[in-house]
């Protein structure tokens, strides 16, 4: 587990992040109103789920993989930038494809907002350069040299050009710009990752498919509620929706991020039924008290964020903040069980679980949002957190039972003579 001067670290780059992340999506909002900032947001989440091929779920896998043999670092990493760099080719080649089929100003925010999709899938991976030596220091540099830039370049186009393209075409460079200085510092803490040869990849295919399987799982059940939403209350739906939702999304990305630093030590005691369940214990007591924290916080806000914050034309959002923030508590919980999942090594199962939560969501989604509204889809969304915690809780409990049936045999084996 992080020491305190390590999570203080983290937890200082974080709000770096998140201060500067959540102003730029408030300015963008405040200054485009609902429609624009929904399109954006619309364009966004079809990005996004274009682009998450290109992780493939690698930065858990090369994590869990890491803690429990560091030694092969650079033979993960390089075997990892070989897979990345062939997806990143198949996706712009389909993208490239597809753009006779969208409108002029479609095409401008898809194409420049996938790039910087994928500028932050490599940010992302450069960025575990500083986790194999716990270098937290110098990834806090960076997160606030990244963020800053983030913020002066898109908040000062929005402010000084208020255009939905030029605003989006800042946000592309920001990434872009961010990606590049990510990996120059990464490959002077620990060298620079080349590919490897493509005879490595099968492995590396074989290894991380679970983990793949779920990031776009988790990926297309994060990014659904845009589409429908769009399809059922069109652009100035998803604005109002997103803008809500973005307060959560940013609260969130501690989760993954701390669970990031925390998944090595974990995994590397989940054979020590006693020093796993302590830590889970720990997992879960961090994450719910942060994922508590900020629900309050929406929720007892929710008039100055909608009305101040964001500007009249967002008042309806203020009925609605007080569910994003049990939203925001459920995505916690769910992050820190999902955690635990990942260490126990069952993988495998999880993704089956995320899989019928998707089901669930999309089935019953479309109802709940035409006959109630987005409360209606929140509730939902909120159900279906419910019951993935409930599957998760009984995974666990399942497995632990099969250790101590192991454990049982070993210490009284029948005997067969």
């Amino acid at each position: 587990m992080p020491n305190i001067r390590n999570l203080s670290l983290l937890m200082f780059s974080f709000i770096l992040r998140l201060a500067a992340g959540m102003l730029v999506l408030v300015l963008m909002a405040r200054i485009q109103g609902p429609d624009l900032f929904g399109r954006f947001a619309y364009w966004l989440a079809v990005a996004t789920l274009v682009a998450v091929p290109v992780n493939f779920g690698l930065s858990t896998y090369l994590l869990r993989e890491i803690g429990v043999q560091r030694e092969r670092f650079h033979a993960l990493m390089s075997a990892a930038l070989t897979l990345k760099l062939i997806v990143v080719a198949v996706v712009m080649i389909g993208a490239c494809m597809a753009l006779p089929w969208l409108d002029p100003e479609a095409d401008l925010l898809f194409i420049a907002l996938l790039i910087a999709q994928l500028c932050d899938s490599f940010g992302e991976f450069f960025n575990l350069g500083f986790r194999r030596d716990n270098r937290f220091t110098d990834e806090a540099k960076t997160a606030v040299a990244t963020s800053s830039l983030h913020l002066c370049l898109v908040g000062g186009v929005l402010l000084f050009h208020g255009s939905l393209a030029f605003a989006t075409l800042a946000f592309c460079l920001s990434r872009a710009v961010g990606c590049w200085y990510i990996r120059q510092r990464s490959a002077a803490a620990v060298g620079i990752i080349r590919p490897a040869a493509l005879a490595q990849v099968p492995t590396l295919f074989r290894g991380s498919w679970a983990y793949a399987g779920e990031l776009l799982l988790f990926t297309a059940y994060a990014q659904a509620d845009t589409l429908i939403v769009k399809a059922v209350l069109g652009p100035a739906g998803v604005g109002l929706y997103q803008a809500g939702m973005r307060l959560v999304e940013g609260a969130c990305r501690l989760a993954p991020v701390f669970a990031q630093y925390v998944l090595p030590s974990l995994s590397a005691h989940a054979a020590d039924p006693k020093r796993f369940m302590r830590r889970v214990l720990r997992v879960l007591g961090i994450f719910g008290a942060i994922g508590v924290l900020g629900g309050l916080t929406l929720a007892l806000n929710a008039d100055f964020i909608a009305n101040v914050l964001y500007g009249k034309e967002f008042s309806a959002l203020v009925p609605l903040l007080p569910w994003f923030g049990v939203l925001l508590v459920l995505r916690y919980l769910e992050t820190a069980g999902g955690l635990i999942i990942v260490a126990k090594g069952l993988q495998s199962v999880k993704i089956w679980i995320v899989a019928a939560q998707l089901i669930y969501v999309l089935a019953v989604g479309p109802y709940a949002l035409n006959h109630w509204g987005l409360i209606g889809w929140q509730i939902n969304v909120i159900f279906s957190l419910c019951l993935v915690l409930c599957a998760y809780t009984v995974l666990l409990l399942s497995a632990r039972q099969v250790e101590r049936w192991r454990q049982t045999a070993i210490m009284f084996p029948t005997d067969t003579n």
